[in-house]
C-alpha cells in the first residue's frame, strides 16, 4: 500500500511540474506561424493549406493571417494558454481545391494553445486540433 501512495505522490509531483511553456512575445507573439497540419486531414488535404499561417500582436489582441486561400483578421482573447477567436473579417476569394472551411472550424473550435520548440499546438480541451510551425522570415 505504501508503495502505491509513494507512486501516486511522485505522479503527481512530476505531473505539477511539468506546466505549458508561458506564451510570450519571444516564443509566441509576432511571430508568423505556418499551418503544418490539421488533425483528421489526409496528408493531401494538408498539402492545400501551405500558404495557410497566422500572426498574433500582442498590442492590440488581434490575428492576422491566411486560411489557405483568403486573408482572415479578428480579435482573439487569452487568459494563460486559453484563448478564443473571435469570428473576424476575410476576404472572398474564390480558390480551387482548398476547404477554408476547415481552418475556420479549428479557430471556432480551439480554447487552448501550446508552444513547444518551435511548433504551436491548438487544443481542443487536451485535443491537438491542428500544428503550426514557427516560420521565419
Amino acid at each position: 500500500m505504501n508503495k502505491i501512495l509513494f507512486i501516486l505522490a511522485l505522479t503527481i509531483g512530476f505531473t505539477a511540474c511539468t506546466s505549458t511553456k508561458e506564451l510570450t512575445k519571444e516564443n509566441f507573439f509576432d511571430k508568423k506561424w505556418a499551418l503544418i497540419s490539421i488533425n483528421g486531414l489526409s496528408d493531401t488535404e494538408n498539402s492545400a493549406f501551405d500558404k495557410a499561417g497566422l500572426k498574433f500582436a500582442s498590442a492590440d489582441s488581434v490575428y492576422s493571417g491566411s486560411n489557405g486561400c483568403n486573408m482572415i483578421t479578428g480579435k482573439f482573447h487569452m487568459k494563460g494558454n486559453t484563448i478564443k477567436f473571435d469570428e473576424g473579417l476575410s476576404t472572398k476569394r474564390f480558390c480551387k481545391g482548398i476547404d477554408e472551411e476547415k481552418f475556420m472550424e479549428v479557430l471556432r473550435k480551439t480554447n487552448n494553445i501550446k508552444v513547444n520548440n518551435h511548433n504551436l499546438y491548438f487544443l481542443k480541451d487536451k485535443k491537438i486540433l491542428a500544428t503550426f510551425a514557427d516560420r521565419k522570415e
